[in-house]
């Protein structure tokens, strides 16, 4: 694992969201190595994660999620939430549906504000095996992107109401843009 350093700040900044890391044994055909979400929760394996990083980027997926249908969520979280939206039983609204339909930008977006949240480096998130590295992408490439507030998911927060716009595209006078954050949890 690489930024093993982060793991524990990472876990207690999660905890403290309320989103609780359990850790555990995994077998190798999780979807992402090393960690897992069951039933809206998150469980992870230090010896098979590649990064802490890749914790926080699932974490975001349950935290830009609407808070009634976060514990349903499992496994692959596209896959689930189209399932979910599908659920006449659980009857997703519209804008329900519109939140959770599209999870990744926000989870990235989430994901970069949460590492400099809980005092590690972003480097964690956008490490080469992440976010397109693994096919030739550039993870540094979104980092900046998302760092700067030009990257699509930051405007899905601000829509989500869980943070501001940061400058250029925000109140140039509001004390606490992007990426800080007004709450870490969509309700």
């Amino acid at each position: 694992m690489i930024h093993a350093e982060a793991l524990a700040p990472i876990e207690r900044f999660l905890s403290a969201v309320g989103l609780p890391v359990t850790q555990a044994s995994l077998s190798d055909d999780s979807f992402l190595p090393g960690v897992v979400v069951q039933h809206g929760a998150l469980i992870v394996d230090p010896e098979r994660l590649g990064s802490p990083g890749d914790i926080l980027h699932e974490a975001g997926h349950l935290a830009v999620a609407p808070g009634r249908l976060r514990r349903h969520l499992d496994g692959n979280i596209d896959a689930c939430a189209a399932a979910l939206i599908a659920d006449p039983d659980l009857k997703v609204t519209e804008a329900e549906t519109r939140q959770i339909a599209r999870t990744e930008p926000q989870a990235i977006a989430w994901s970069y504000a949460a590492a400099l949240a809980a005092g590690v480096s972003p480097d964690c998130v956008f490490w080469e095996q992440g976010y397109g590295g693994q096919h030739g992408g550039a993870p540094q490439l979104v980092m900046m992107q998302v760092a700067q507030g030009f990257f699509p998911g930051v405007q899905g927060l601000v829509r989500a109401e869980m943070c501001s716009a940061p400058p250029p595209f925000g109140d140039p006078a509001d004390p606490a843009p992007f990426p800080q954050m007004k709450r870490w949890l969509a309700a």
